[in-house]
């Protein structure tokens, strides 16, 4: 059979008696009275242990440190009171990292370059031009050249104001142009884009639609099988094969709806309105 297949106390409170309000208003007082000696606290019995009255001891100190435990673990006299919690250095958190652009896809980039060469001005679009006629880059070597000098990710995801200042270093220096230059160093990420050999391939690759178990089943074209064709075969035998489907229809409509838009202008191809301020 076939089998297609796929790919976080002081007294401070009391009452002065008749000698206290003499002494007030300037009067001999007597020596203050003594206090009365408290009792002391019964004593069991010769013979008998004291029992316990069921007081609840005192609570140890909020802080858990007490001497006993200081002396227990080795500790000499320390003024308790002198002690303090330990402060944590709170650090602030850095905040996440701003996330890169999402990638674009070749046919986006394809439309965006269209669109932004049809709205330069005519001098920036002819500064650009001259710039690589000067360091004489064909029109499919620029992308080539971008790829080697410049870090080609961050160029085609977003636009020259927002590259690092090492990317727009490179990238001055690879094309021998003014770093202050960035609306000229866009339009020609746009011409390398319209003129990079793999254009039409890269629009065709991803506009392809998607294909479905039913495509691979009918209409299909085998590229690869095992056994080889010819190949004596025992019952039971499985034979593999690999086959692909492919809609060029959507794609060629897609390739073409851009492609029809340009021209060749001094060597470069770009659209047609672009070429045509070019004079």
């Amino acid at each position: 059979m076939t089998v297609p297949f796929g790919a976080f106390s002081t007294g401070i409170g009391r009452r002065p008696g008749a000698a206290g309000l003499g002494a007030l208003v300037g009067g001999a007082a007597p020596p203050p009275e003594a206090p009365p000696a408290a009792p002391a606290p019964p004593q069991p019995p010769a013979g008998e242990t004291p029992r316990e009255t069921g007081a609840p001891p005192p609570p140890p100190p909020a802080s858990g440190i007490t001497p006993a435990g200081l002396r227990a673990a080795g500790i000499g006299a320390v003024n308790i009171a002198a002690l303090r919690p330990e402060i944590l250095d709170l650090v602030r958190p850095q905040l996440p990292e701003q996330p890169p652009p999402p990638a674009k896809t070749f046919t986006q980039l394809a439309n965006d370059a269209v669109a932004q060469l049809r709205a330069a001005p005519r001098d920036a679009l002819g500064e650009a031009v001259r710039t690589l006629q000067a360091k004489g880059i064909a029109a499919g070597d620029i992308m080539s050249l971008l790829e080697r000098r410049t870090r080609i990710g961050e160029v085609l995801s977003a636009t020259s104001n927002r590259w690092s200042a090492e990317t727009v270093s490179d990238f001055a220096a690879a094309l021998q142009m003014d770093a202050s230059r960035l609306p000229v160093m866009d339009l020609i990420v746009a011409i390398a884009i319209l003129n990079d050999a793999e254009l039409e391939a890269e629009l065709r690759s991803e506009n392809l639609p998607p294909t479905t178990p039913q495509d691979l089943l009918q209409n299909r074209k085998v590229v690869y099988q095992f056994p080889p064709p010819g190949t004596e075969l025992t019952p039971p035998y499985v034979i593999l094969v690999a086959v692909e489907h492919q809609d060029f229809a959507a794609a060629e409509q897609t390739v073409a709806a851009l492609l029809g838009q340009l021209v060749v202008a001094q060597g470069y191809r770009m659209p047609r309105d672009a070429a045509a301020r070019l004079g």
